[in-house]
Formats: structure tokens, C-alpha cells, sequence
């Protein structure tokens, strides 16, 4: 029987859009698209692309950036003083929402099902 939970692949991508995990491992899951789709959302929340944010936090220059665990407390500073003006809460919600799509661990990230979801619940706000 065939695994399908991922593919096994030579990865190629953009520095600071692929996970890390995939990186390493060479396989490509969906949690690797909850990554993807996190690096794209920090960007949103920020209006700049993730290769200008990671020269600009303590002079990190290298791709894993917004998923290494030493950086987190960097990371929601990043956040809290960058984020595009707007709704608070909404805003808040999305950028926390954001964070658990950028773990370091894949197994801590969201489906992206949930991730959806939890975007149309942020309506309401």
C-alpha cells in the first residue's frame, strides 16, 4: 500500500516559504501547506515579504527563521510592533492563528481545514 500522507521529492524552494521539516526530510505534507500558508499570512499581517523580516529581527539572515524555537519570543515582538493597523481583535486572532502555523514542529501545526475555519470564524469579529 501507498503512504499518502506525503511525497517523497527533490525539494526545491524558496527560502523562508518551505519548512523546515521538509527541508530536512524531503518529504512534503500537508502540514508543510500549513506552513506555506502561515509564512504568506505573516507577511499579510505585516505588508513585508519574509525575506526583508528576517534581516530585520536581531540580524538573523538564514531561512528557518520564522520556525525556530529560540526565536519565538522574537517572532510575536515581531508581530505585535509590525502588525497592519486594523480590527485588534480580528487582527490579534489571525496573528495567533499565524503563529501555530509557523511551529517548528509539524505536529503542532493546524490542519489546514482548521486553519479555514478558524479565517471564516475571524468574519465575525
Amino acid at each position: 500500500m501507498t503512504d499518502r500522507t506525503g511525497a517523497d521529492l527533490d525539494l526545491v524552494g524558496t527560502c523562508g516559504y518551505t519548512d523546515p521539516e521538509s527541508l530536512h526530510t524531503r518529504r512534503y505534507t500537508e502540514k508543510s501547506e500549513v506552513y506555506n500558508f502561515g509564512v504568506v499570512l505573516f507577511e499579510i499581517l505585516t505588508r513585508k515579504m519574509v525575506s526583508k523580516i528576517v534581516q530585520e529581527v536581531n540580524g538573523v539572515t538564514n531561512c528557518d527563521f520564522l520556525s525556530a524555537g529560540d526565536n519565538e519570543d522574537d517572532i510575536r515582538e515581531y508581530l505585535k510592533t509590525n502588525i497592519v493597523k486594523g480590527n485588534t481583535e480580528q487582527l490579534m486572532a489571525c496573528t495567533e492563528l499565524d503563529f501555530r502555523c509557523i511551529k517548528m514542529n509539524p505536529e503542532e501545526r493546524p490542519l489546514m481545514m482548521e486553519a479555514a475555519k478558524e479565517l471564516r470564524r475571524f468574519q465575525q469579529y
